[in-house]
C-alpha cells in the first residue's frame, strides 16, 4: 500500500548483541523439566552412520534423529537423550511406530518408515542423507488417502545442540524485524545463563556454534496462517521456521535448534492446489569457514548461506544499480510505454549502461490501482496497450533494463474481468478506495483453487521474457499462504519483490519501503538483522541504512508520488546506489562493528574490505565516512570513488561530489594499461573525452562537482547503440531527448533547453515567428508514411503564463480531413491557442506544477504524407514544447447531433486523460480520484454492494452507477474538495462574446456535493482566475441531464468550464456521460 503512508524515517544500524534473557515478544518460557537433561552424546546400540566422506552423521536406530555430526576431528551434538516416540499431526500428539531403518548401499542415506497406529491409513518415510558436506532430513512418500494430514512437526527434534560447558557455545536467533529501533538478532550465551533457564524461541533464522563447529540451517517449515486457532497464532510474522530451545542440563544450560511446523497440505489446498513439497531441513556443520581463526556465528551464517534455497533473480541484484517506477494513474497515461522506453535509453546513456530494474506501476486498465487482479488481457491502452508494452520490454533489454509490473493479489476492483463475489471474502470487506472502491480478495481460496496462479500464468504466457518480476503490492499474509504463493510464482519463472521487507521473505529480493525513505516511518522499513544481512546482503535489497554497506535507494522522477526531478534521481545513483551495489558483488564473510578504538570492518569473499568508525547513519544520510579497498587499492574514500565495474564491459566510474583533482592507485586488475580515456557522462552519453596517463599505477583525475565520469582503456571502448528516439511511434525524437532538433525541420529561433528538472524540451524564444515540423511515419516501418486511418496527434505546450502568443499545432497533407469537431485549416487541421493559464495539476505528469497542457488535432488520413508542426507567431512570450505523441483515434458517436455542437464526448474512446477536461487546480497536491470508469455489471452499477457511512460493505448499498451509457463514463470517486476538473483553451475553444451551453448526463449520490462552474483567466504573474457562474448538481441516483448556459468572456484571455467538489462523505460520487457543448451564437 505504497500510497498510504508518507512518514519520515530515522535509522539505526543493525546490530547483534549477547543476551542472557529472551527477546520481548518472540521467546517464551519453556516448561522447566523436573530433572536436568543429560548433555552428553550417548550413541545407543544399533546406531547408524551415514557419510559422504567429508561429513559423518550418526543416527538413532529407533527414530529419525541425529546423535551427532563429525567433521574432521571435531564433533557437534544432535539430540541429547533418547528417541522420540511421537509426532504432532495437525496439532495433535500421535504415537508413532518406526520400522528398522534401511541404510543405503553407499552409506550416504538411511530411510525410516513411520506409521501412526491411531491413524492406520497414514504412513511416511523419513530419509536422512548426506552429500557435499550437508545433512538433509526429509519426510517423503507420505501416504494419506483420506487427506487427513495438513501439518506435521516433531517438537524437540533437536537437530543440533550445544551446551554451556563450552564457554564459546552460542545459539543465535534472527527474527524478521522491520523496526529500525529493534534488532531482530538475539544471541544466547549458554555459559552465561542463569541456573534453571528454560526458553522456547520461535525464529526465522537459527544458528549455533561451539568452539569447534558451527551449523547453518535451511528449511521449508512454515506455520499455516489459514488454519486458524493456535496454528495461525504461531505464524508470528514468519518468525516460526525454527524453534530454539534453552533448557537446564547437568550443571549448565544447553541450547538446541528444531524445525518448526511443516505444512503438508494447506487448508485450501484440496480445492486444486495440491500438497506442498516434501518437508525438509538441511544442516551444514563447518569449522572456521571464514578463516579468521575462531568459530563463531559468522561461520554458521556462511554455512546457512551455502545451504539456502535459491532465490529467483538474486544473481542479478548486484547489477541492478538503477531502480525506477514509471507511473500511470487515473487514465492520464503520463508515462506511456514508449516514452518509458526513451527514458530507459536516456538513463542507459547517462550511466554508461548500468543495469536498470523498471517497475511499471499502472500497466493495467486505467493505471495504478485499476482492474486488479487482471494481470493479463486488460492492459493500459491509453499508455500504448499490449503492442507498445511488448516493444518497451523487448527493446529495453538492449539497454540493460529488466522490467516488472505492480500487481495486487489482495484487493479487487469492479472493472476487473476477474471480479466476482466468488473472488471476494465472505462477508465482503472493503479495501482501498481511491478511484474506485476495492474489495478484499479471499486469498486462501484464490490460492487453493489456483485461480490466482492461472491469472499470473496468463501474464507469463503473454509477456516477453524480459518482463521478469512481480511487485506484490499490499501483500499482508505471512506463513504458508505467502510462502506457497511465492514458491508457485518462482516456478512460473517470476522474480518476486514486495512492498514490505518482511513479506514473502524467502523469495522477495526487493522491498519498496526498505528502499524509499518516504514510507514506513522508522517502524516499517528494511530488515533490522545483522545476521540476515550477513547471509543475504548480496542477494537482496531489503535493508536499512548502514555506515559500512549503506543501502540501495529509489528516488523517483517518473511521476510516482509527484516526483519529477531527474537531478535527484541521478544523484542517488552516483552517491548511494553504485557504491552499495559494488559491495553486493560478493558475499560477506566477516563483519565487526566499531568499538572505542577499532573501526567497524566488513570483508567480502572476493577480498574487498570496507571500514568505518561510524556506528549508525540515518536513512537520509549518505555514509561517506568509510574506506573501501578492493584488489590492492583504495576505491572509495570520503564519498569520492574510482570503482571498477564489470557487467560485460570493463570500466571505471569516478564520482567526486565536491569536484576537484584527486589521485588514485589503480587496482591490480587495472594495472596493465599505460593510459585511460575519461568521459563525462550526460543524457546523450559519453562526452568531453580526456586522455589520462597512468604513472606508476596511479591516475590523477579532474572532476566537476555533481558530474559522473567513466574511464576505459583506449583500445576497448564499446560503442552504445543508436537510441532511435521515438522508436515504435510515428514521431522521431518526440521528447527532444537527443538534445538537438535534427529530427525536425526548423524555421526561426528554436532550440532545445534542459529545464531545472533535467528534462529536455523545445524552446521558442520571444520575437519573430518560428516553427518545427516533421513528416509522420509508420511506427512499424519508419521508411513509410503514416498509414491511413484516424489519428489523434498532440504536443504539450506552455506559453509563458505572464503573456500571450499565438501557437498552432497542425497536421497537413492532401489526404488530411478533420474529425470530431476538429477545426480545419487549408489542407489539414489545426488547433490554435493564445495563452496557457491552466496549471498542470496532474501529480504524475513530468510537467506538474507548470502550465503545460495538451494541444491536439484529430484527423483522418488516406496514407499520403502528413506533416505535423508546432508554430509560434511573432510575440514576446516564450513558448515551450515537449512530448509529441500520435495515436490511433476513434471519434465519439453522437446519437443526437445538433448544428450548434462544437464538442461532443461519450468517453468511449478517449485518447488519454479526461478530454476535454484536465485535472483541476485544487487537485495539484496529489493524485486525483477521477478516472474513466468501465462497465462490469452488476458490480459497477447501483444496487450492488456499497459502503455505508461507517465504511461497512452493505448489500444493495451502492448508490450510483459507475457507467451511464455504453462501456465507459467519467467518474469522480469521493473526490477531494475544490476544482477537480477544468477545460483548457485547447480542449474547448470558446468564441468570446458568444452564448454557449454545456449539458451532460449525470448521476450524483447526494445533492450539492458537486457543481458546474464557469470561469475566466487573465494572464499575469500570477494568472488571475475567477469563477463567473455555477450550477449545483442535485441528487440524481438515476441518470438525469443537466445544462448550463453562459457567455464566453470578451475581456479575459480564456474562458473555461469546470467541475467543483463541494463536500460529502462515503459514496459522494459523480458520474458524467454524453457531454455536449454548443455555440448558440453571439450573445445579445
Amino acid at each position: 500500500m505504497d500510497r498510504r503512508h508518507f512518514l519520515q524515517a530515522s535509522g539505526i544500524a543493525a546490530g547483534i548483541g549477547v543476551a542472557s534473557s529472551v527477546m520481548p515478544g518472540t521467546a517464551m518460557a519453556a516448561p522447566a523439566p523436573s530433572e536436568p537433561d543429560p548433555i552428553t552424546v550417548d550413541a545407543p546400540p544399533g546406531t547408524l552412520e551415514i557419510t559422504d566422506g567429508e561429513l559423518r552423521v550418526r543416527l538413532h536406530p529407533d527414530f529419525p534423529q541425529v546423535v551427532d555430526y563429525a567433521v574432521g576431528g571435531a564433533t557437534l551434538a544432535g539430540r541429547y537423550g533418547g528417541a522420540h516416540t511421537t509426532v504432532m499431526i495437525d496439532d495433535v500428539e500421535r504415537a508413532v511406530e518406526v520400522e528398522e531403518p534401511q541404510l543405503a548401499e553407499d552409506s550416504a542415506s538411511a530411510t525410516y518408515r513411520l506409521t501412526a497406529p491411531e491413524l492406520p491409513s497414514i504412513s511416511l518415510d523419513a530419509v536422512l542423507s548426506v552429500a557435499d558436506g550437508v545433512f538433509t532430513w526429509r519426510l517423503t512418500n507420505i501416504v494419506d488417502p483420506d487427506r487427513a494430514v495438513h501439518r506435521l512437526s516433531v517438537p524437540r527434534l533437536d537437530l543440533a545442540s550445544v551446551n554451556g560447558t563450552d564457554p564459546s557455545a552460542r545459539v543465535v536467533a534472527a527474527d524478521l524485524s522491520v523496526d529500525r529501533a529493534t534488532s531482530g538478532d538475539h544471541v544466547y550465551d549458554l555459559s552465561a545463563q542463569e541456573p534453571g533457564t528454560a526458553v522456547s524461541h520461535p525464529t526465522h533464522v537459527a544458528l549455533l556454534h561451539s568452539a569447534e563447529l558451527a551449523a547453518g540451517f535451511e528449511t521449508n517449515a512454515v506455520e499455516d496462517n489459514t488454519a486458524g486457532g493456535e496454528t495461525a497464532a504461531r505464524v508470528q510474522n514468519d518468525n516460526s521456521r525454527y524453534v530454539i530451545t534453552l533448557a537446564p542440563g547437568e550443571g549448565t544450560t544447553y541450547g538446541t535448534i528444531t524445525p518448526g511446523t511443516f505444512v503438508v497440505r494447506g487448508s485450501t489446498a484440496d480445492h486444486g492446489l495440491g500438497p506442498d513439497a516434501d518437508p525438509f531441513v538441511r544442516v551444514r556443520p563447518v569449522a572456521d569457514a571464514n578463516g579468521d581463526g575462531v568459530v563463531d556465528w559468522q561461520d554458521a551464517a556462511i554455512a546457512a548461506r551455502d545451504v539456502a534455497e535459491p532465490v529467483a533473480g538474486s544473481d542479478a541484484v548486484h547489477d541492478e544499480v538503477v531502480k525506477r517506477i514509471p507511473f500511470n494513474i487515473v487514465s492520464q497515461a503520463t508515462h506511456p510505454f514508449l516514452r518509458t522506453l526513451d527514458d530507459t535509453k536516456r538513463i542507459c546513456l547517462a550511466t554508461d549502461g548500468l543495469g536498470q530494474s523498471v517497475m511499471l506501476k499502472g500497466y493495467q486498465a486505467e493505471g495504478h490501482d485499476s482492474a486488479h487482479p487482471d494481470y493479463a488481457g486488460h492492459l493500459n491502452t491509453r499508455a500504448g496497450g499490449t503492442a507498445e508494452l511488448h516493444t518497451l520490454v523487448t527493446e529495453g533489454a538492449t539497454w540493460n533494463a529488466t522490467f516488472g509490473v505492480h500487481v495486487n493479489a489482495t484487493e479487487s476492483y469492479s472493472e476487473a474481468h476477474a471480479f466476482s463475489e466468488d473472488l471476494l471474502r465472505d462477508p465482503i470487506e472493503p479495501g482501498w478506495g481511491w478511484m474506485n472502491q476495492a474489495y478484499m480478495i479471499d486469498g486462501p481460496e484464490d490460492l487453493g483453487t489456483t485461480a490466482v496462479l492461472r491469472r499470473f500464468q496468463s501474464l507469463r504466457d503473454a509477456a516477453p521474457e524480459n518482463l521478469s518480476f512481480l511487485y506484490m503490492d499490499v501483500y499482508y499474509p505471512n506463513g504458508w499462504e505467502g510462502q506457497r504463493l511465492a514458491q508457485e510464482l518462482r516456478r512460473q519463472g517470476w522474480v518476486v519483490s514486495t512492498e514490505w521487507a518482511d513479506k514473502m521473505p524467502r523469495e522477495s529480493i526487493w522491498s519498496h519501503w526498505a528502499t524509499d525513505e518516504n514510507y514506513g516511518g522508522s517502524s516499517n522499513k528494511g530488515l533490522n538483522s545483522q545476521v540476515i544481512r550477513f547471509i543475504d546482503n548480496a542477494r537482496k535489497d531489503v535493508w536499512n541504512p548502514d555506515p559500512l554497506l549503506s543501502n540501495a535507494n529509489i528516488q523517483e522522477f517518473e511521476g510516482w508520488t509527484g516526483h519529477q526531478d531527474a537531478n535527484a534521481f541521478f544523484t542517488t545513483i552516483w552517491e548511494r546506489n553504485l557504491p552499495t551495489k559494488f559491495l553486493q558483488r560478493s558475499a560477506i564473510i566477516s563483519w565487526s562493528t566499531p568499538s572505542a578504538d577499532t573501526p567497524g570492518r566488513i570483508v567480502l569473499a572476493d577480498g574487498t574490505e570496507v571500514t568505518s568508525s561510524v556506528g549508525s547513519v540515518s536513512g537520509t544520510e549518505i555514509p561517506t565516512d568509510r574506506v573501501i579497498t578492493s584488489d590492492g587499492a583504495t576505491v572509495y574514500e570520503a564519498g569520492r570513488y574510482l570503482l571498477p565495474w564489470s557487467d560485460g564491459d570493463e570500466r571505471l566510474y569516478h564520482w567526486n561530489p565536491e569536484g576537484g583533482t584527486t589521485t588514485w592507485t589503480l587496482t591490480d586488475s587495472w594495472s596493465g594499461p599505460s593510459s585511460l580515456i575519461m568521459y563525462r557522462l550526460g543524457d546523450s552519453g559519453r562526452a568531453d573525452e580526456v586522455p589520462v596517463p597512468v604513472q606508476d599505477g596511479r591516475v590523477t583525475l579532474d572532476a566537476e562537482a555533481g558530474s559522473a565520469y567513466v574511464l576505459y582503456p583506449g583500445e576497448q571502448l564499446p560503442e552504445p547503440p543508436d537510441p532511435h528516439w521515438g522508436f515504435g511511434t510515428p514521431v522521431a525524437d518526440p521528447g527532444f531527448f537527443s538534445g538537438t532538433l535534427d529530427a525536425w525541420r526548423v524555421e526561426g529561433e528554436v532550440s532545445v533547453e534542459t529545464d531545472e528538472f533535467r528534462n529536455r524540451q523545445a524552446l521558442f524564444g520571444g520575437g519573430a515567428a518560428a516553427s518545427i515540423a516533421q513528416h509522420l511515419h509508420d511506427p512499424g516501418r519508419p521508411a513509410r508514411h503514416l498509414p491511413s486511418g484516424t489519428w489523434s496527434a498532440w504536443a504539450w505546450v506552455e506559453i509563458d503564463p505572464t503573456g500571450t502568443r499565438e501557437v498552432t499545432v497542425s497536421a497537413t497533407g492532401r489526404g488530411v480531413e478533420p474529425v470530431a469537431h476538429q477545426a480545419a485549416r487549408g489542407r489539414g487541421v489545426a488547433t490554435t491557442i493564445t495563452a496557457s493559464t491552466v496549471v498542470n495539476a496532474t501529480a504524475s505528469d513530468s510537467k506538474h506544477g507548470r502550465h503545460f497542457q495538451r494541444v491536439r488535432v484529430t484527423f483522418r488520413s488516406d496514407g499520403a504524407p502528413v506533416s505535423f508542426a508546432i508554430s509560434a507567431a511573432e510575440g514576446e512570450a516564450e513558448v515551450r514544447v515537449d512530448d509529441i505523441r500520435v495515436v490511433p483515434f476513434t471519434a465519439p458517436e453522437d446519437p443526437a447531433p445538433t448544428e450548434e455542437t462544437i464538442l461532443f464526448e461519450d468517453f468511449e474512446h478517449v485518447d488519454t486523460g479526461y478530454w476535454p477536461f484536465v485535472t483541476g487546480a485544487d487537485n495539484i497536491g496529489g493524485d486525483a480520484r477521477t478516472q474513466l470508469a468501465e462497465r462490469h455489471e452488476p458490480y459497477s452499477q447501483a444496487g450492488w454492494y456499497g459502503l455505508d457511512q461507517d465504511g461497512h460493505a452493505v448489500e444493495g448499498g451502492k448508490l450510483t452507477d459507475n457507467v451511464l451509457r455504453g462501456t465507459w463514463s467519467l467518474m469522480a470517486n469521493e473526490e477531494n474538495e475544490g476544482l477537480i476538473l477544468t477545460t483548457t483553451q485547447s480542449s474547448l475553444p470558446l468564441t468570446p462574446g458568444h452564448r454557449h451551453r454545456i449539458s451532460f448526463d449525470h448521476q450524483t449520490a447526494f445533492a450539492d456535493t458537486y457543481r458546474i462552474v464557469v470561469g475566466q483567466d487573465t494572464v499575469g504573474d500570477p494568472v488571475v482566475s475567477e469563477q463567473v457562474d455555477s450550477l449545483p448538481l442535485p441528487q440524481a441516483r438515476h441518470t438525469e441531464r443537466v445544462s448550463l448556459e453562459f457567455t464566453a468572456s470578451t475581456s479575459a484571455d480564456t474562458t473555461w468550464i469546470g467541475i467543483e467538489k463541494l463536500g460529502g462523505g462515503r459514496q459522494a460520487n459523480l458520474t458524467i456521460d454524453d457531454l455536449r457543448v454548443e455555440d448558440l451564437g453571439r450573445a445579445d
